[in-house]
């Protein structure tokens, strides 16, 4: 009879990886405290040295805890084959079976959850310099590490010269950017999902699980990636790229479970339009010469939000204006409204780019 494979082995490279993680990282600290010449120094090392060996010591705890499940779960399959039972029935008891250990691992692994705390330090999602704010774990659902929804985003600093970089576009007023000082949070996260990518993809989200909103994973040219429901199709379902705005369709069997501990990280792309453009004036010839705008530049540019957001349907847009990254331009001009209620260059050539 064939068995399925079991969580033991779905989880065992993301376990090595951490294993790895945690025993560099006591036998850092070990060092810097057998290499220090005085105490207070040596007090501080000794301190984060205790903290990694704690941290190797329960994950060992936990690798012990899944050999002694597996080997039951072995037992129990043994038990079952010598009562006959039938490979159809055997089979559907070991796709719940593993379903819900993959689910529980992931619960064990997440440092939102208060009894786990201790697991925090191996998965740094975040340097001592992030400019990212850290989210109370009560932003995200600690009872299930099915996808739930993403932490609030803060708003662009009003007035602030931010550097970013255009990552999806439809028009002045529908375009996404992700600020540079975001991108060493984004690496990690994205670092965090390969590490996590074959535990994930072995259980996919049911259709009757799917909700509008709700966080998930998918992949993307090749990499698992954090994506928002928008919508949910017979065979498919409408999804957005949280950290980067882009939108996709993706067969619902394809849609992956998000970690509670990455969903309580806020989306990196943010939605923007150029401020004082009217959407009635907005015409293919506007929308051209956009795309050429950010072609020209290879998408990077400086923003400066004017604080202040703009209804547009079911989504609030932060108004900025777009500015050259070199010589501080403003390129928003030719979107801007003029007092007569035409765009700027609705009577002239576009200016050059």
């Amino acid at each position: 009879m064939e068995r399925t494979r079991s969580v033991g082995q779905t989880v065992e490279p993301t376990m090595k990886n951490c294993l790895k993680h945690a025993y560099i990282q006591t036998f850092k600290q070990f060092t810097a405290v057998s290499n220090c010449t005085d105490v207070p120094t040596a007090r501080s090392h000794l301190t984060e040295f205790q903290t990694s060996l704690a941290d190797l010591r329960n994950l060992l705890a936990i690798l012990e805890e899944q050999a002694n499940d597996h080997f039951d779960e072995l037992s129990s399959q043994d038990t079952s084959a010598n009562n006959e039972a039938s490979d159809e029935e055997t089979a559907a008891s070991s796709g719940i079976d593993s379903r819900q250990n993959v689910v529980d691992w992931l619960r064990a692994s997440s440092p939102t959850l208060s009894d786990s705390g201790s697991l925090l330090p191996i998965v740094e999602l975040q340097s001592s310099t992030s400019s990212t704010p850290s989210v109370p774990a009560t932003h995200v659902n600690a009872n299930s590490s099915l996808a739930v929804t993403y932490s609030p985003q803060s708003p662009l600093v009003a007035g602030e010269m931010i550097a970013c970089e255009v990552t999806a576009s439809l028009s002045p007023l529908e375009f996404y950017i992700v600020p540079d000082a975001s991108r060493s949070d984004l690496n990690q996260v994205e670092h965090q999902l390969r590490v996590l990518a074959e535990t994930l993809s072995a259980v996919r989200i049911e259709k009757d699980e799917l909700t509008i909103g709700m966080a998930c994973c998918c992949y993307w040219n090749g990499e698992l990636l954090r994506a928002e429901v928008l919508h949910i199709g017979l065979e498919d379902a409408q999804l957005r790229l949280i950290d980067s705005g882009v939108g996709r369709f993706v067969p619902l069997d394809q849609i992956f479970p998000m970690p509670a501990f990455l969903a309580q990280l806020p989306p990196f792309a943010h939605l923007c339009a150029i401020a004082h453009v009217d959407s009635r004036k907005l015409d293919a010839q506007t929308v051209d010469h956009f795309d050429t705008l950010l072609a020209s530049h290879s998408s990077r540019f400086i923003v400066q939000a004017v604080g202040k957001k703009r209804r547009f349907g079911d989504s609030e847009r932060e108004l900025v204006d777009l500015f050259d990254q070199h010589s501080l331009v403003n390129l928003s001009l030719p979107y801007h409204i003029q007092p007569n209620g035409k765009n700027a260059v609705s009577s002239r050539k576009w200016p050059k780019t």
